[in-house]
């Protein structure tokens, strides 16, 4: 329970840096704001742990999890030169899972490897950007450790069964949220081509 009070209150604060952060990108920092309150909604419905909001939980709880990729592939388009841009809409696809996700709620192993490929794959495409513009941002170390922190969140929750892997696994995420929402709109702002 305080864990989940713990990563509301971090994403609410992970938003105001975002906004401080981010004032001249227009779609990462709308995005950014909807990722965290998304999130901050998430953990509050976890908090009250009743079993008529755990269905919403969940779908809100997927609906982040495309939204972060879409912050990440909105962040992609951002870098990249004019000539070799992809349409933008293509970065909101990942925003059609969560009508599908309906689907596949009631079975928890789909659930379960939906979600799991999700994370890894968001977790992936931030470890590339990352590695690709680590050396050209301030304290990119700190990003490199956000990295780290994110994975051993993943296999804490995902590999590990630990008793309070859920409470541990919120603490990690929070540290890497605050790190990442420090470092990571830099590397935006400094990569940005118009």
């Amino acid at each position: 329970m305080w864990s989940s009070l713990l990563l509301i209150l971090t994403a609410l604060f992970c938003c105001l840096v975002v906004y401080r952060r981010s004032e001249d990108i227009d779609h990462i920092e709308y995005l950014a704001y909807l990722f965290f309150t998304a999130l901050s909604i998430t953990a509050g419905f976890e908090w009250m742990e009743q079993a008529s909001v755990e269905r919403a939980a969940d779908i809100l709880f997927l609906f982040c999890m495309a939204l972060l990729m879409v912050i990440l592939l909105v962040s992609i388009w951002f870098m990249q030169p004019d000539y070799a841009r992809y349409p933008v809409i293509y970065s909101y696809v990942p925003l059609l899972i969560v009508p599908f996700y309906s689907y596949f709620i009631d079975s928890a192993l789909l659930t379960d490897i939906i979600i799991v490929a999700i994370q890894f794959t968001s977790l992936v495409v931030y470890t590339g950007l990352i590695y690709l513009y680590v050396q050209k941002v301030e304290n990119g170390i700190l990003l490199v450790l956000s990295v780290a922190i994110f994975f051993i969140s993943l296999i804490l929750y995902w590999i590990l069964d630990i008793e309070y892997a859920r409470s541990i696994t919120h603490f990690v995420i929070a540290i890497g949220m605050i790190l990442t929402s420090f470092k990571f709109p830099s590397v935006i702002t400094q990569n940005k081509r118009s």
